[in-house]
């Protein structure tokens, strides 16, 4: 099993079914993220029944600013951050996946994930329907597509990146 520290963000607004049913489904990750972050404006963006060990940010309006809050939340505490939409719906092995992605490929900084279908253009796909969407095409984590790009993803609906971590200045790099 391996030991990457994957932290999982959502920034929501005004869809606190979808971030609920966003929450249950990551319990099924194959790799448990080691921190989950919903990033909301206020108390009616979140789901009634909260599962445990998730952690709620307050803040401004924004997907960016949402984004952000919850990234602060994580840094030092993970290696890798998933930013997920609230009505995203990952395969169970969505985290594994990056993990070993990464660590395969240490200089890759940020990656995206395969999009099955979207609902944006249309009245949405019902959850249960995503579900099986995403099993369908996801069956086990032996066969996940691996395209590599040079770009990073334009859209953060399930963009991952790779966190640094700081490194001791030495004495060559303080200015006098």
């Amino acid at each position: 099993m391996s030991k990457t520290r994957i932290a999982v963000v959502i920034a929501t607004l005004g869809r606190p079914e979808e971030v609920g049913q966003l929450l249950l489904h990551l319990k099924t990750q194959t790799h448990a993220p080691s921190d989950i972050i919903v990033s909301v404006t206020g108390d009616q963006d979140l789901p009634s029944d909260m599962p445990d060990g998730v952690r709620v940010v307050q803040g401004s309006r924004g997907s960016s600013a949402q984004r952000n809050r919850g990234m602060i939340e994580v840094l030092g505490a993970c290696d890798l951050i998933a930013f997920f939409d609230d009505d995203y719906v990952p395969s169970r092995y969505a985290l594994a996946g990056a993990t070993a992605l990464f660590e395969r490929f240490p200089d890759i900084v940020g990656a995206n994930g395969n999009l099955v279908a979207d609902g944006i253009n249309s009245a949405g796909i019902d959850y249960s329907k995503a579900v099986t969407l995403v099993v369908h095409f996801f069956p086990s984590p032996n066969n996940l597509p691996l395209t590599i790009n040079r770009l990073f993803p334009e859209y953060l609906t399930r963009a991952l990146v790779r966190i640094a971590q700081p490194q001791p200045r030495s004495d060559a790099c303080v200015r006098r």
